[in-house]
């Protein structure tokens, strides 16, 4: 591929936009020439931020889909359970794909991924971002290094008890770290 990668986003949210950062960082590496995502202020955000054309910007993924093939790579960045049907159309088109973790949901949407990457000769990475911060590199260290014994138990998070399926009508999402309402909304209220 030539330089710059020229990169499509799906998916302008929080990991969208970190990943879309290399650009800024490194522009003679990669430039975001698209994006999409069905959040009119998040796309417009990456939109202004990297000067992406109009012609190049959609409210879904389906629509970047279906155009010629306009980027080298395609960053997806969706939510979890929509990783599969914009991963095996990129594929299809011959994108290069960085694909969020989880890979899918199921262990058959994961096969078909695959399947369609390497029938159409795309590259595939998983990001598996949080191995390599420097917190998680710190712990594995110690870890390794016997500092605080063996492990015996780990404590996966779950959401606050009486919290909701969905944090907007949540009775404990004032109080809530995990809160979508405080992580996602207060950033773009005017």
């Amino acid at each position: 591929m030539p330089l710059p990668v020229e990169v499509l986003i799906i998916g302008a949210g929080n990991r969208g936009q970190i990943y879309s950062f290399f650009a800024k960082d490194f522009p003679e590496r990669m430039k975001v020439v698209g994006v999409a995502d069905c959040r009119r202020v998040a796309r417009q955000n990456l939109q202004m931020k990297y000067s992406v054309a109009d012609c190049n910007v959609f409210d879904d993924w389906r629509g970047a889909a279906a155009q010629e093939k306009f980027a080298d790579a395609v960053v997806i960045a969706t939510p979890d359970r929509q990783h599969k049907e914009p991963a095996v159309a990129f594929a299809e088109k011959g994108y290069h794909i960085l694909l969020e973790k989880p890979m899918a949901v199921t262990v058959d949407d994961c096969k078909e991924i695959v399947a369609a990457c390497m029938k159409h000769n795309v590259l595939l990475s998983v990001c598996h971002v949080l191995r390599y911060s420097p917190a998680v590199v710190k712990v594995k260290e110690l870890l390794s290094q016997g500092v605080i014994g063996e492990v015996v138990h780990i404590q996966h998070l779950e959401p606050p008890q009486g919290a909701a399926s969905r944090c907007l009508n949540c009775a404990v999402e004032q109080s809530c770290p995990y809160s979508a309402k405080k992580l996602y909304l207060e950033g773009v209220k005017n």
